[in-house]
């Protein structure tokens, strides 16, 4: 979304919580239309739920914890899937960390001020000043302390299977993706797809989500290991 792992859902039709990731577009995973219609028609229209659910999340949510699975398609939905998994916490503001663990192991964390891209198999560190690297970003979505409405045109795309969809386009030309699109349930982020403007699409699936936690400092900190090559 920030950079590499976090900079951009899926739409396989096998998931429960959305029958595309392209909602409106939707294709069948063979990739015929038929089944993506026939989904879409099954959504029906929670007009203020979804913006409502997500307002509140980032305005009364000072802090959470997390896992998650990202799988990453290439446009249109055609071709073969990555998937990594991982875990994040987040503490308003500016406090946030997002490790991947498998396949290959990397970590964004920022205090605030600093940000820090860590790919351990490459041995080397990138350095970014927060506020640049986060504002207007898809991090910023959920886990920003600006203003939504000043980043972001939100508008609502409907209901499916209790979950409640946002979809949050960039005010920004320079933003780097097209769109965003939120699945909300009971006041939380359940999944999360980012469309970039080549029509490469990411889905992050959410869960063990614990808000309100206590999380250490410490979490949020980063030193550089020896040995590793550093960009600034």
């Amino acid at each position: 979304m920030v950079a590499g792992s976090l900079g951009v859902g899926s739409v396989q039709a096998q998931t429960t919580v959305l029958p595309s990731g392209k909602v409106m577009e939707v294709q069948a995973a063979d990739g015929t239309a038929g089944a993506g219609k026939a989904a879409a028609s099954r959504m029906t229209a929670a007009q203020g739920q979804g913006i409502a659910q997500l307002r509140r999340f980032a305005t009364r949510t000072p802090a959470a914890t997390g896992t998650f699975v990202q799988t990453q398609l290439a446009g249109g939905g055609r071709g073969g899937a990555a998937r990594s998994s991982g875990s994040f916490a987040f503490a308003r503001p500016g406090n946030f960390r997002w490790e991947i663990d498998k396949p290959d192991p990397q970590l964004i964390v920022t205090d605030g001020k600093k940000l820090y891209f860590y790919d351990e198999g490459l041995r080397q560190v990138t350095v970014r000043e927060a506020s640049e690297a986060i504002q207007a970003t898809p991090a910023a979505v959920l886990f920003g302390v600006g203003d939504l409405d000043e980043a972001f045109k939100l508008s609502e795309v409907g209901q499916y299977n209790g979950v409640a969809w946002v979809e949050a386009v960039p005010r920004s030309a320079d933003s780097g993706f097209d769109r965003i699109r939120i699945g909300m349930r009971d006041g939380l982020p359940v999944v999360m797809e980012v469309v970039d403007a080549f029509g490469q699409i990411n889905r992050f699936e959410f869960s063990k989500l614990a808000t309100n936690e206590r999380i250490p400092a410490e979490r949020f900190h980063f030193k550089v290991p020896a040995g590793v090559d550093v960009l600034e």
